[in-house]
């Protein structure tokens, strides 16, 4: 057999728990422990490096529903989702989804969302690094061309959307207060997620207010400046202090 042939068999008994062709006897040295045992070692490390990699960006997640459990649902979704590259810092972005559809997990009905979150802060870290506009550049153009441009989020800006409080529950977590974690009084809210620039660069959340989360979403659909400006208007928003917001944040990029 093979080089090859042997890899491919052994990546999918150990990606796939199949051993149709491990257990042939001619396949590897005999001797000592089983074949299936011997590479049960290698299985059980891949799976659990898996696990810790999934873990590591859902913290909150076990901050939650405790470690043991918080476990369990890595493990599942490891068992069902294997890398589609070898870059490990985007395995794990449908964690949410898989969340939402846990069965263990239908009691705690805002946790898809609070790993959707996580997801967001763990994406702008790694996001590309993308030079902002600034909103001088805006002064320089007329006003046909200001009204055809259409502005474009950085990479590393992620907005969040939910039915509960996540900001207040990701705080909550954060403070390690030791206080009963109580959401029935609370409102839904949405959140923006962003990195800084220069040396101290750190992944920041804001909960966004109406008229932020407007305009950010108009501009995400890809709005033309004119359609933002008047819907703004018509909302009765302050584009203007809306515009210092997403400038003196570095939000869109420059084109």
């Amino acid at each position: 057999m093979r080089l090859s042939e042997i890899q491919s068999h052994f990546a999918e008994f150990v990606t796939r728990h199949d051993s149709d062709h491990i257990a042939k006897p001619d396949l590897y040295m005999q001797g000592g422990a089983s074949i299936h045992d011997r590479l049960s070692v290698y299985l059980n490390n891949y799976e659990q490096s898996l696990v810790k990699a999934v873990m590591s960006v859902y913290e909150l997640i076990s901050a939650l529903t405790g470690d043991e459990f918080a476990q369990k649902i890595a493990a599942s979704y490891v068992r069902d989702h294997k890398p589609a590259s070898g870059n490990m810092n985007i395995y794990g972005h449908d964690y949410a989804d898989f969340i939402k559809n846990y069965e263990g997990a239908r009691d705690v009905p805002y946790l898809a969302d609070i790993a959707r979150m996580e997801w967001a802060l763990h994406s702008a870290y790694y996001a590309a690094d993308e030079q902002p506009m600034e909103i001088a550049w805006l002064q320089t153009m007329d006003e046909e061309a200001l009204g055809d441009l259409k502005l474009e989020l950085c990479a590393d800006v992620h907005i969040v959307k939910s039915e509960y409080p996540v900001f207040d529950i990701r705080e909550f977590c954060l403070a390690e207060n030791g206080a009963d974690l109580n959401i029935e009084d609370k409102q839904a809210q949405n959140c923006l997620i962003y990195r800084t620039r220069g040396d101290d660069m750190r992944v920041k959340i804001h909960a966004l207010e109406g008229g932020e989360l407007f305009i950010l979403e108009q501009i995400d659909q890809g709005k033309k400046f004119e359609a933002i400006a008047q819907a703004a208007d018509i909302k009765n928003y302050d584009l203007g202090l809306l515009l210092q917001f997403i400038f003196g944040n570095d939000l869109v990029k420059k084109q």
